[in-house]
């Protein structure tokens, strides 16, 4: 399954089902990629926002995408499903490096990445970079992944006083600046589980790019996750949030991709 512009995408198996959106924003080309692959009861999904000037930026996430995407086609079932997912993402920072022109001359451009797995009814993931990954269940929403922006390195060198509280302030304004993506040449972080996280019935999976978090809180994203609506309508809900929120505030919209991913109930119980 991919993506539209603007067109919600539904799919379902015996577990679980899922919604994508993705939509320009006020940008001039669509940076974001993403995919997913059903199998009767398992799932892969991945996002990227790609980096870069022109058309490099696009390319870099889809060619992300697309390494991802054909390694679980040709190695599913994986054995150790994140140990997998890390190897293919290291393989994917090879392969954005490795992009070039026409002329031959190597293309400067990068993504962020984010991926999970479902499998034997548990949760895996991987991340680099400041897409994100979020786990819903009952009342509470946790982002299960880091933001790798500077100010994580800022806020570990405060922490463990390497430097002062006045350099923190003076470097602060570029802590939105990314410190790891693929097509870096050697990923520096990446986010990952370290064993299988079991799922339940009517847990939700979010994963999203910068141009929906940037403009609505957690708090936001929470309440509309949890209105019982379906995946669909909660989608849309978003973008009309999103909408509104940028409208208001005069905020330039960045590209925004989601995916929500829901546990089907169990008849069973």
């Amino acid at each position: 399954m991919g993506q539209e512009e603007n067109k919600i995408f539904q799919a379902e198996n015996t577990y679980l089902n899922i919604a994508l959106l993705s939509v320009l924003g006020d940008r001039e080309e669509q940076q974001d990629q993403t995919g997913c692959i059903l199998k009767e009861k398992d799932a892969f999904i991945v996002v990227c926002d790609g980096m870069g000037g022109h058309a490099e930026g696009g390319k870099a996430s889809a060619v992300a995408t697309n390494w991802m995407l054909n390694q679980y086609n040709l190695e599913y079932p994986w054995d150790e499903p994140t140990e997998e997912m890390v190897r293919a993402v290291c393989q994917a920072d090879q392969e954005v490096v490795s992009m070039c022109d026409e002329d031959g001359n190597p293309i400067q451009a990068g993504t962020t990445l984010s991926a999970i797995t479902i499998q034997d009814e548990a949760l895996n993931w991987v991340s680099v970079g400041d897409s994100r990954i979020y786990l819903h269940r009952g009342n509470e929403l946790i982002q299960i992944t880091t933001d790798h922006i500077y100010r994580m390195v800022l806020d570990k060198a405060v922490e463990e006083q390497r430097i002062s509280q006045e350099k923190y302030q003076e470097e602060l304004p570029k802590g939105k600046r990314l410190v790891s993506f693929v097509g870096r040449g050697g990923i520096p972080f990446m986010d990952s589980n370290t064993k299988p996280f079991p799922l339940r019935s009517g847990d939700q999976i979010l994963l999203l790019t910068d141009g929906l978090y940037k403009v609505l809180s957690d708090q936001k994203i929470k309440d509309l996750l949890s209105n019982n609506a379906s995946l669909p309508v909660i989608i849309e809900e978003m973008e009309e949030k999103v909408k509104e929120e940028a409208l208001k505030n005069r905020i330039k919209r960045d590209n925004m991709t989601v995916v929500l991913v829901e546990i089907k109930e169990d008849k069973g119980s």
